[in-house]
């Protein structure tokens, strides 16, 4: 009797070797015994508030096993307890959507869902963690500070913001209060990277001497200014956590989404009912030889009024089924399969504010990383000269972004692919879209050579 793949649950061929999995049984077997190994010492290390060091050995759990229920629920308790609640929802969201029964993530996103209250409060800290971001990108270090404490007293255990605002403190001088900022942090989470790195950067700026030779003071002040470059660069890096916020956003909706969808069910039930009870009336009258053509044209209006209420209701519940079909597929890091979703859900005709937003959101977000992902693929493949899998990625990443930095790359180097498999015009037509939309492009030269060189005429 052949025995089955433990993973796919295929049958294995004589060697033990699933075809589908690419992987014999044995090689499986200490897969999810690593997993189970790097779970058990991400436990001890939550327990001793290692919470960094925990967070790292989960994700290296799950990483080797992404269906490792145990180590993903411990990841988001863990991220939960640092204040990463968007990343704690991402992981148990994923988890419940892996084993949808006897499964305590549904509990831990049910306390949350029901808590109308804690969601508000997250999304204000969303809110006010951007807003945070943007004042320091426009020099407003005191607007930024505000609201930092702000979303403290709403999230006293968010790791970041504390970091955030000592880093703040640090580029203003005003070191001490930079250290109060990150021994708060580092009593929640005694190994954060982060707050131990500002933390030995403040003790040496604390501890210089006040009097120090001029040679001396010129090697400080060297030191000082790649210290100020290393701030401005920790700086950016909370920046970017904007984009993982954002799609907090979205995530947060979701956790709603299910109760207004229970909603919207009990009026399409209404209006289904509503269906049945025009029938009725309208078959009772056929029934019963009433010629009373007024009446029944009514009737027949009412129903047909019912029915496109009815279509519309249903066609709102599609979208949003396809946008948290989006989401989960963007949560579990399949991109392309969240890309190919979002194209489907069309809100043009759509009167619904908040899901146009969401929508919007999404495409900026999914379409923007599946552009970058696919542009990345496709210039491996060119580089490797396998030029039928870069012309596909690259389509795939000229489909969805077209104001990136690399799009004018991405057009150029597909136009060379097409060049290289003997399609002229498709050649002619990336090179010319090159020349016309990104005229300061760095590959704009070389475009204008191949065009002309493949017979192509400029005007």
């Amino acid at each position: 009797m052949a025995s089955i793949c433990k993973k796919c649950k295929g049958t294995l061929d004589s060697n033990n070797f699933c075809p589908n999995c690419n992987i014999t049984e044995k090689a499986y077997d200490k897969i999810i015994i690593a997993s189970k190994m790097f779970y058990n010492e991400g436990l001890q290390k939550a327990k001793a508030r290692d919470l960094s060091g925990a967070i790292e050995t989960l994700t290296t759990s799950i990483k080797y096993d992404k269906h490792n229920i145990e180590a993903r629920n411990l990841l988001g308790l863990v991220l939960f307890e640092i204040g990463e609640t968007v990343l704690a929802l991402k992981q148990w969201v994923v988890s419940q959507n892996l084993k949808s029964d006897n499964n305590i993530a549904s509990t831990y996103l049910k306390k949350i869902q029901e808590n109308q209250s804690n969601l508000d409060k997250l999304n204000t800290s969303i809110k006010k963690y951007n807003q945070a971001l943007s004042y320091i990108e426009q020099g407003s270090s005191d607007l930024a500070i505000i609201q930092l404490k702000k979303i403290l007293t709403i999230s006293p255990s968010f790791v970041k913001t504390y970091c955030l605002l000592a880093l703040i403190y640090i580029k203003d001088g005003e070191n001490l209060k930079a250290k109060k900022e990150l021994v708060k942090a580092l009593s929640i989470d005694r190994s954060n990277y982060i707050a131990q790195k500002y933390f030995e950067e403040l003790s040496e700026l604390v501890d210089e001497d006040a009097l120090i030779s001029p040679e001396e003071e010129v090697r400080r002040e060297r030191r000082r200014t790649k210290k100020q470059v290393a701030i401005n660069q920790s700086v950016q890096q909370f920046i970017a956590v904007v984009f993982g916020l954002a799609i907090g956003a979205a995530l947060i909706y979701f956790l709603i989404m299910p109760n207004k969808i229970d909603v919207k069910d009990g009026e399409i039930e209404a209006r289904d009912e509503q269906l049945q009870i025009a029938n009725e009336e309208i078959n009772t009258l056929n029934e019963s030889h009433i010629n009373n053509e007024t009446v029944i044209k009514e009737l027949d209006l009412d129903l047909k009024n019912a029915i496109t209420e009815n279509e519309q209701l249903s066609l709102k519940d599609i979208k949003v089924q396809k946008l948290m079909l989006t989401m989960t597929s963007y949560l579990e890091d399949n991109i392309y399969d969240a890309a190919n979703y979002l194209e489907t859900v069309d809100v043009s005709d759509s009167t619904d504010g908040v899901l146009i937003g969401l929508h919007k959101q999404l495409v900026d977000i999914v379409y923007v990383e599946a552009g970058a992902l696919a542009y990345n693929e496709g210039k491996y493949a060119y580089d490797n000269k396998n030029y039928e899998t870069a012309k596909e990625r690259l389509e795939v990443a000229i489909k969805y972004v077209a104001t990136e930095t690399y799009a004018d790359n991405a057009h150029y180097y597909l136009g060379r692919c097409y060049q290289f498999t003997n399609q002229v015009d498709d050649a002619l037509e990336r090179f010319k879209y090159v020349l016309d939309n990104y005229p300061d492009s760095n590959f704009g030269g070389y475009a204008k050579d191949f065009f002309l060189y493949l017979g192509g005429e400029l005007d």
